[in-house]
């Protein structure tokens, strides 16, 4: 824009001049408050989402905490384990000899059984087969015995 001295402007002019420019600067002003508008929305909206991510952040920081604390926990279990599966280890060994030795008794006691029942067979069978003898003995000693008393009485 050329500048021309203000003597020679008319004063309406250089009022529509002003104006306008003062028109343009209020439209800037106005263009320039929407911006920081937008600006501070957007850096409320980022400030919230670092609000978010900040809470979220702490919550997983709190749930590692937690999950060290419990691995902790479990390393200090884990390391008994070798300790105590080998005293189960030993247990066992002696429970299974102590088994072997019972079982090895129950075999005996078995043969044993076997054999007493055998026995007992035998005993029954031959007892059926002279149970008549046995009793015809009896009577027999019955008899003497009343000859015997008999006897005595006269």
């Amino acid at each position: 824009m050329a500048t021309v001295p203000t003597e020679e402007m008319p004063d309406k002019i250089r009022l529509a001049k002003l104006w306008n420019a003062y028109e343009m600067q209020e439209k800037e002003l106005e263009k320039a408050k929407e911006r920081i508008k937008e600006l501070e929305k957007a850096l409320e909206e980022r400030d919230a989402l670092i609000q978010t991510l900040k809470e979220t952040l702490d919550a997983r920081d709190d749930k590692i905490r937690e999950l060290e604390v419990k691995l902790a926990q479990v390393e200090k279990e884990h390391a008994k384990c070798p300790e105590r599966i080998s005293a189960l280890e030993k247990e066992v060994k002696t429970e299974r000899e102590r088994f072997a030795k019972l079982y090895a008794l129950a075999e005996e006691l078995e043969a044993d059984i076997k054999k007493a029942r055998k026995e007992i067979e035998a005993r029954d069978k031959w007892f059926k087969e002279n149970i008549d003898v046995l009793r015809r003995f009896a009577k027999a000693l019955e008899e003497r015995l009343k000859i015997i008393e008999g006897e005595e009485k006269v």
